[in-house]
């Protein structure tokens, strides 16, 4: 599986899921970081990430079989980035399953563990 955040939390989520695969022998997680094109490098933060974005930066790479992205890359209650992408038509581009997760430890580690 895969994990596309933005540059912000990037180091804090790699270090997790790291060791998290130390704990795990069989887990693999591939973390990437996506600058943020569309509203300028220096937008940090996971929450102004968009779909086209991360579609440029990630097409190619090994995303496994699903990529977990923050939430609060979607558009208030709505399954929409910021860019009028919904997340439907980003998973068909991307032809992979996309679970959108809370931004807590807790959800993260059910997400990753797949429970």
């Amino acid at each position: 599986m895969s994990i596309a955040t933005g540059e912000s939390a990037f180091e804090y989520i790699k270090h997790l899921s790291d060791n998290m695969m130390r704990k795990y022998d069989s887990l693999n997680v591939n973390v990437y970081k996506i600058e943020n094109d569309f509203f300028g490098r220096t937008i940090t933060v996971a929450g102004l990430i968009t779909a086209t974005d991360m579609i440029k930066q990630l097409k190619g790479k090994d995303l496994g079989e699903e990529l977990i992205i923050p939430k609060t890359m979607l558009k208030s209650d709505e399954d929409i980035f910021l860019d009028s992408i919904t997340l439907d038509e980003f998973a068909q581009t991307m032809n992979i399953k996309v679970k959108p997760s809370e931004i807590d430890g807790h959800s993260f580690v059910k997400n990753i563990l797949g429970i």
